[in-house]
This record gives C-alpha cells, structure tokens and sequence, in this order.
C-alpha cells in the first residue's frame, strides 16, 4: 500500500525567499528585503507559517510586527488544534513518539 500523506520539509532560506517574492510579486506587493529577511530567519522555513505571513500582507503592509503577530500565532493554534484529540488519540501520538510501532507495543 501506497503512502498517501507527503511531508513538507522546512523550506531552506533561498526557497523561502523565493516563495515570499513570488506570492508578494502575485500580489503586486513590494517588502523590504529587510522584513524578508527578519520573516525567513522568524519563521524557519516552515511553509505554513510563511504562507500565512505572505496572506496577511493583503489585510495590512508588510512589517517585522506583521512577523510577531505571525510567529505568536503559532503555539495558540497548536494548543487550540490539540484541544480537539481525544485523551486515547494523543497516548497512541505520544507512543509513536518513542518509536513503537505495532499496536501491541501502543
């Protein structure tokens, strides 16, 4: 059976640069190099974080304040998101966590 789920890695600094410029460029949006940079080295390269920061710019302009608001937002959605799993569902994440990997071991 096939994997179906992929996982995105962390997006190096030239890949992250490249993918803010292009959705700012879509956008018709000019940032400073200097909010880039400071948004790249915030966010490391993770797509998610700045997909939603290259997002925001089309509510507000692009600042390093922008970036905190981004970065903070961060650890509140991953509470929130785990707020959901049931008691049962994070055991069987945590034992997975510590390398068991059959049932019977879970």
């Amino acid at each position: 059976m096939e994997d179906t789920l992929t996982k995105v890695s962390r997006f190096d600094r030239v890949l992250s640069l490249e993918f803010l410029n292009a959705g700012f460029r879509e956008s018709s949006l000019e940032v400073s190099n200097d909010v880039l940079e400071y948004a790249i080295s915030k966010l490391d390269g993770i797509a998610g974080w700045l997909t939603k920061f290259g997002l925001q710019p089309l509510k507000s302009k692009p600042t390093k304040q922008l970036v905190e608001e981004v970065f903070s937002y961060a650890p509140k959605t991953s509470i929130n998101e785990v707020d959901h799993f049931s008691k049962q569902y994070l055991d069987v994440v945590e034992a997975i966590g510590m390398g068991k990997d059959r049932w019977s071991d879970i």
